[in-house]
C-alpha cells in the first residue's frame, strides 16, 4: 500500500490533468459498479438486445447523479423533470463539495511538498540546490539512458514547488530518457529528513557545496557526510560499533573546496573499522577549473575535448580487465581496440613514485596514462579507453600497420609571454602558480581587477602563491573595473599574446541561475571590450596574435560566445557537473581526474598535424597511432582545420580505417610528456 500510494502521490502532483482524469475515472467506475448491480438484482428484466444494456446504464447513471433511473424506457418527460431535479440537487451538493474540496487541496498541499517518504531503490541523491544542480541532472539523465532511465532524488532547504517548476522548465520529458526526478524539502543535516530522502538506499549521494559561500559550504558538506554515515543507523541493521558498517551503502562524493576539513572529519580511533573508507570521495572543483583554463589558453581548443569526454553524450572514460590481454605489451594494446582507444593502465598493484616538483613527497602511482609501448598488462591491471559506451567495446585482432619515419616537423622555440588575467576569486593563486609552470623563462603576468593590490597579495599569499620562486614569469599588478572600457584601455590589451577572464562571483543575487547570467554578462562585455582593442590593432590577425579564453558559468551564454571572439571557453557548471556525474557513476574516474590534471607525467595536447603527417599525406587512424607511437605519445582523435572556431574534435573515430588527407591546419589530440 506504501508503494501504491507513493506511485499515485508521484502521478498526481506531475501530471496536469490529473483531476480531471481522476473524476472521470471514478464516475465510470461507479456506473460501472452499479450496471453490474441492477442486473444481478433483475432490472430491467423485460427488456432484451442492446436496449436492455442502455437502459442498465442510464438507471445506473440516473441513480448516481440523482435523475431517478427510471425502467420505463417510454417515460421521457419524467425524465427530463428528474434531470431539473438534479441540477436543484447538485446546489446542496456543492456546499458537501465546498468541505470535502478543502481536504483535497489540504492533501494536494501535502503531496506537492513531498511529505511522503521516498520509496526508490538504486537511485542517485543529489543534496543541496546550487547553480550546478540543473548541468548535474542532465547529465545523470544522460549517463542512465542505456539503462532504460533511472531516477534521481534532490534534498534541498529550497521550496519544493520551486524546485519542481524550474526542473520542468528546463529539462523536457524527452530530454529526461526515462528518469524520474523526485524533489523533497528539507535541511539536509536533519536525520529525519535524510531518512524521508531514503539516503541509505542511494547508490551514490552528491553533496553540491555554493561557490559564493566556500567556508560556509565545506562545513555543511562534512556535517552532511557525517550525518549520511554515522548520524544515520546501518543500512543493513547490523550494530556500527561491532561492524563499522556505516549508515549508506552506495557512495558519498563531496563537492568541497578544503579537504583539509573533510580528512580531519574522517579521523577514527585506532583498532576501529573506518565507516569513510571505500565510500568518501571527495572533488575540488577549483582543481578542475582553474588548471583546464590555463591550458586552454596555452592550446586554444583543449577545453572541448575534454568536454566531449566527460560528457555523457558521446565518448566517456572506461576501465575494464580483459584477460586476453594479460602478458601483452602497451604498445600492441593500442591497435586491438575497433571502436575504442587506450591510453592508459590502471595498475592493480600501485607503486611509489619520486614526485617531478622539488620538496613534495613520494606519490602514490595508481593510474599510468601514456605508458611506454614495453609496459607489459599484468593480471587484474585495467585497460583505460574513451568509448561510447562500456558494451559497446573489446578487443580484437591487432590492427598491423607499415611503420614510416613521421616528417621532421620542428615546433617553434618557446619564448616568452605576456599574460593578463581578469578578475579576482580565492583560487587565483593557484590559477598563477599553474601558468608559471607552462610559460618560457622571461615571461609577464599581470592581475587586473578591483580588489586594492595590497589586499589582493595578502590574500593569495594566504591561498599559496609561490611568487617569491618563479622562474619562468614575473608578476605585477594593476586595478581597474574590468566593466569600464578606460580602465581596460589602460592596460594595451593588444600587447598581451594570452588573456583569462576568470568569472568571479557576485555577492549578492536573489536567484543562483540569475547570478550565474549576471556573471556571464560582466565576462562576456570584458571580453568584448578587450578583443575589439585588439581588433582595432592587429586588426583581422587580432585572433592569431592575441589567444582569449574566458570562464563561464551557465550554459545558456554559449550562444554569445561567438560576438565575443574568444579562442576559448570554459563552462565552470558544465564542467563540474559533468565529473561528478562520472565520479558518482564510477568512483574510479576520480583517481583518473586526479591524474589528467597533474603536473608530473603525461599531459592531454593539441598537437599539429605536421608531426606526423606530411602536406596533403592520406593516413588512416591506424597509421597515425603508430607514428605517435614512434614519439612516445597515445592518439586520441583529431580536430580538423574550419572556419568554425569552436569545431568539435573527433575523438575514437568510428571508421578507423578511412584514409584522410591532412592539410596544415589540421590538429592531432595525443597524450604526451610535453
Amino acid at each position: 500500500m506504501e508503494q501504491w500510494s507513493y506511485d499515485f502521490d508521484n502521478w498526481y502532483v506531475s501530471e496536469p490533468s490529473a483531476q480531471v482524469q481522476l473524476l472521470i475515472y471514478a464516475n465510470l467506475l461507479c456506473v460501472f459498479i452499479l450496471s453490474i448491480l441492477f442486473g444481478l438484482t433483475g432490472s430491467m428484466g423485460e427488456t432484451d438486445g442492446i436496449s436492455y444494456y442502455v437502459e442498465l446504464i442510464w438507471m445506473a447513471w440516473g441513480q448516481l447523479s440523482g435523475t431517478g433511473g427510471s425502467p420505463d424506457g417510454e417515460l421521457w418527460g419524467t425524465r427530463a423533470t428528474t434531470i431539473v431535479n438534479a441540477f436543484m440537487a447538485m446546489f446542496a451538493f456543492a456546499l458537501i463539495c465546498a468541505f470535502v474540496e478543502e481536504i483535497i487541496e489540504s492533501k494536494k498541499k501535502d503531496l506537492r511538498q513531498g511529505k511522503s517518504k521516498v520509496l526508490e531503490d538504486d537511485f542517485v541523491l543529489i543534496i543541496n540546490w546550487t547553480d550546478r544542480v540543473l548541468a548535474l541532472c542532465e547529465q545523470l539523465c544522460l549517463a542512465m539512458e542505456s539503462d532504460g532511465g533511472g531516477c534521481i532524488v534532490i534534498l534541498a532547504d529550497h521550496d519544493k514547488i520551486e524546485m519542481d517548476d524550474f526542473l520542468m522548465d528546463n529539462i523536457a520529458t524527452d530530454d529526461r530518457y526515462g528518469t524520474k526526478i523526485v524533489t523533497r524539502e528539507g535541511n539536509p543535516a536533519d536525520q529525519w529528513m535524510l531518512e524521508r530522502a531514503s539516503a541509505a538506499m542511494a547508490r551514490c549521494v552528491v553533496v553540491l557545496t555554493d561557490p559564493l559561500n566556500q567556508d560556509e559550504g565545506t562545513a555543511g558538506a562534512v556535517r552532511t557526510m557525517l550525518a549520511l554515515i554515522l548520524g544515520l543507523p546501518p543500512w543493513d541493521g547490523s550494530d556500527r560499533k561491532v561492524t563499522g558498517i556505516p549508515g549508506i551503502r552506495g557512495n558519498l562524493m563531496l563537492e568541497v573546496f578544503d579537504t583539509e576539513n573533510v580528512n580531519f572529519a574522517t579521523q577514527v580511533e585506532e583498532g576501529v573499522r573506518n565507516p569513510f573508507e571505500g565510500i568518501l570521495y571527495t572533488l575540488v572543483p577549483d582543481d578542475i577549473t582553474g588548471k583546464l583554463l590555463v591550458q586552454c589558453a596555452m592550446e586554444p581548443g583543449l577545453c572541448r575535448v575534454f568536454s566531449h569526454i566527460l560528457k555523457f553524450e558521446q565518448n566517456e572514460f572506461y576501465m575494464k580487465e580483459w584477460p586476453s590481454l594479460i602478458r601483452r605489451k602497451f604498445a600492441d594494446v593500442c591497435f586491438m581496440f575497433d571502436d575504442a582507444v587506450p591510453f592508459g593502465i590502471r595498475l592493480a598493484t600501485p607503486y611509489y613514485e619520486e614526485s617531478e616538483t622539488p620538496g613534495e613527497p613520494p606519490r602514490l602511482v595508481t593510474y599510468l596514462l601514456n605508458p611506454p609501448g614495453d609496459q607489459v598488462i599484468e593480471d587484474g591491471d585495467e585497460v583505460i579507453v574513451i568509448a561510447e559506451d562500456d558494451d559497446t567495446y573489446s578487443p580484437g585482432e591487432m590492427h598491423l600497420v607499415e611503420v614510416q619515419t613521421p616528417p621532421e616537423f620542428q615546433e617553434p622555440e618557446a619564448k616568452p609571454v605576456n599574460v593578463l588575467l581578469v578578475g579576482f576569486r580565492p583560487d587565483v593563486a593557484e590559477v598563477i602558480n599553474n601558468v608559471e609552470k607552462w610559460v618560457a623563462k622571461g615571461s609577464r603576468l599581470m592581475l587586473f581587477c578591483e580588489e586594492p593590490i595590497d589586499s589582493r597579495m595578502e590574500i593569495m599569499m594566504e591561498n599559496g602563491l609561490n611568487w617569491e620562486k618563479f622562474q619562468n614569469m614575473t608578476l605585477d599588478n594593476h586595478q581597474g573595473n574590468p566593466l569600464v572600457l578606460a580602465d581596460v584601455e589602460a592596460l594595451n590589451c593588444e600587447h598581451y599574446q594570452i588573456t583569462m577572464i576568470l568569472a568571479t562571483q557576485l555577492e549578492i543575487e536573489p536567484c543562483i541561475f540569475e547570478r550565474a547570467i549576471d556573471v556571464d554578462s560582466r565576462v562576456l562585455v570584458t571580453a568584448v571590450m578587450i578583443r575589439g582593442l585588439q581588433r582595432g590593432h592587429w586588426g583581422m590577425d587580432a585572433r592569431k596574435n592575441c589567444t582569449n579564453v574566458a570562464e563561464i558559468l551557465d550554459k545558456r551564454s554559449l550562444g554569445l560566445i561567438k560576438a565575443s571572439r574568444l579562442n576559448d571557453y570554459v563552462c565552470i557548471n558544465n564542467m563540474v557537473a559533468a565529473a561528478l556525474a562520472q565520479c558518482a557513476m564510477e568512483p574510479k574516474v576520480l583517481g583518473l581526474l586526479d591524474e589528467l590534471f597533474c603536473p608530473d607525467g603525461s599531459e592531454m595536447h593539441i598537437k599539429d598535424i605536421r608531426f606526423y603527417a606530411r602536406e596533403g599525406e592520406a593516413l588512416n587512424w591506424w597509421e597515425l597511432v603508430a607514428r605517435a607511437r614512434l614519439k612516445m605519445q597515445c592518439a586520441m582523435g583529431y580536430i580538423q582545420q574550419s572556419i568554425d572556431a569552436f569545431q568539435a574534435p573527433v575523438l575514437n573515430p568510428v571508421d578507423k580505417t578511412e584514409r584522410i588527407v591532412w592539410r596544415t591546419g589540421d590538429k592531432l589530440v595525443v597524450f604526451s610528456e610535453d
